[in-house]
């Protein structure tokens, strides 16, 4: 036989082994692939159990010890949170600092617009600082009128009120309502207040007291003098004044204050001596009363 054939009866024998243990192979293969799915499962299995147990299999199996684990408490991390303690830490220094005290506010003059008077002209004005500071109060002005102010204080404290008396003088007033201002002059302002009032016409039923003078003597070429009546009353008297003599100048009416007045009268010169007299005559009535009578006794012209 030759190395040819023998070569080939080889390759054939070969190829029919092959083909008798390919079943044979191919369920050995299936067999390993089956378990090896079921190793992986058990795998699995026993590493999880693994995690689970103690740790004290572990040792049983070898001489080195895993260390045991500490739990330790961390804190949340909260970025966010941080941000707004980063943000906040200016506003606290802020807070910290006091605040400046507050100025106290500026005097404040406040009175009250309009008074009136009792009978005997007598009123209360009030007068207010509505600020915080001391209130000045530098003028009181009467404007001319006859206005007698009493004694206030000239400082006050803010927030306090006082009350300031005064008094009218009416006997130079007209019959008739009346008015009048007073002013303030402060560091707080100025205020004006207005005072008003009525006179009455006093009737009195029983005349007045008055002394007359009634005899005088107006030499030659004098052709004026004064009158003296004395007003024994309180009060202002109101009279009239009337004569027949034409050569007399007299006031229709005067008004006589408590005290002495003087009453002016003319007499009219006449080309006549010095020897010539003549008694010239004129009444002082309180309505329809006649009070008294003065008589004149003028020498020449």
């Amino acid at each position: 036989m030759t190395r040819s054939e023998t070569t080939t009866e080889n390759r054939n024998w070969f190829k029919v082994a092959a083909l008798a243990l390919l079943p044979t192979l191919i369920a050995g293969l299936v067999f390993i692939l089956m378990n090896s799915g079921e190793a992986t499962e058990l795998a699995v299995e026993e590493t999880t159990t693994t995690v689970a147990e103690e740790p004290t299999t572990t040792v049983e199996q070898s001489d080195w010890q895993e260390p045991e684990s500490v739990p330790v408490d961390l804190p949340d991390y909260e970025p966010e949170a941080l941000e707004e303690n980063e943000e906040a830490e200016p506003m606290e220094e802020e807070e910290a600092e006091e605040p400046a005290p507050a100025l106290p506010t500026p005097a404040e003059l406040a009175v009250s617009e309009s008074v009136g008077v009792d009978a005997d002209g007598h009123g209360v004005i009030e007068i207010s600082n509505l600020g915080e500071s001391t209130l000045e109060i530098f003028t009181v002005d009467v404007n001319g009128n006859p206005i007698q102010m009493g004694e206030g204080a000239s400082e006050m404290a803010g927030g306090t009120t006082q009350e300031v008396e005064f008094i009218v003088d009416t006997s130079e007033l007209p019959i008739g309502e009346w008015e009048m201002t007073v002013s303030f002059y402060t560091n707080g302002g100025e205020g004006h207040v207005t005072i008003s009032g009525h006179k009455w016409f006093v009737v009195h039923l029983i005349p007045p007291s008055l002394d007359i003078s009634s005899a005088y003597i107006v030499p030659h070429q004098t052709n004026a003098l004064n009158v003296t009546i004395v007003n024994n009353q309180n009060y202002n008297v109101t009279v009239a004044l009337s004569t027949e003599d034409s050569r007399l100048t007299l006031p229709e009416q005067v008004e006589l204050q408590p005290g002495e007045n003087q009453v002016f009268v003319g007499i009219a010169a006449l080309a006549v001596p010095h020897n010539v007299i003549d008694v010239l005559e004129f009444d002082v009535n309180w309505g329809e009363t006649t009070l008294g009578t003065v008589t004149i006794t003028k020498h020449g012209s």
